[in-house]
């Protein structure tokens, strides 16, 4: 009880709290992601006091940036704490994502408010890749006009009835610029994201086809 109060005292006193000693490493689960994977962001963090089981964990997907943080709540017991922060991040398009991570701390029990100075951060890099065995749609599926294009591109699917479509527009470097979720049978993509140049139409189905059309913004 005495070195509880010691421990909450000086918090108290030097209005800071326990810091993150260290992110050991950010693992990407599985380790090559295609889109059909349900993926996964691990960090692995050690602290310098424990028991550290309590945390909140937050993340949002922004195009090809994913932003995480987690709050741990540790208590007064000063001994090595190792944890696993998990965030479940679902299925992702094909292209070249960024994971940013930041871990702080406050004193438990939880909810607990971190300190005015913020944790460590770190970042990581990975690719999702189009995954093998979809089949392949066409033009008799899937009518794609006009290109070159200059406000927007009329898409008629002739065969892909009324089932989800997931429409999405990349640059040739992997960055996700646009995406609608439709079933109806017509649509119009504005192209106001895009800058003259060459991009990539990409049209997937929620039975697993998949459609690709490079086209030519001007």
């Amino acid at each position: 009880m005495k070195q509880l109060i010691l421990f909450l005292t000086q918090i108290l006193l030097t209005g800071v709290t326990v810091s993150a000693q260290a992110i050991n490493s950010i693992q990407v689960f599985p380790s090559n992601p295609t889109t059909l994977d349900n993926i996964s962001l691990i960090a692995n963090v050690s602290f310098n006091s424990g028991n550290c089981d309590s945390k909140e964990l937050n993340h949002f997907v922004n195009l090809n940036q994913i932003n995480a943080n987690a709050i741990h709540c540790l208590g007064a017991l000063s001994f090595i704490c190792q944890d696993a922060d998990t965030f479940n991040i679902g299925t992702l398009n094909a292209g070249n994502y960024t994971f940013y991570y930041q871990v702080d701390v406050g004193v438990a029990p939880s909810p607990c408010t971190p300190g005015i100075v913020g944790g460590p951060t770190d970042s990581i890099q990975f690719a999702v890749a189009l995954a093998t065995g979809l089949e392949q749609l066409n033009s008799d599926d899937i009518s794609v006009g006009p290109n070159p294009a200059q406000t927007y591109l009329d898409l008629n699917f002739k065969k892909a009835g009324n089932i989800l479509k997931t429409i999405s527009v990349f640059s040739l470097d992997g960055r996700l610029l646009k995406q609608i979720v439709t079933k109806q049978n017509t649509e119009r993509v504005a192209l106001n994201e895009c800058q003259d140049g060459v991009y990539l139409l990409r049209v997937s189905t929620s039975n697993n086809n998949v459609f690709h059309y490079k086209f030519v913004k001007q």
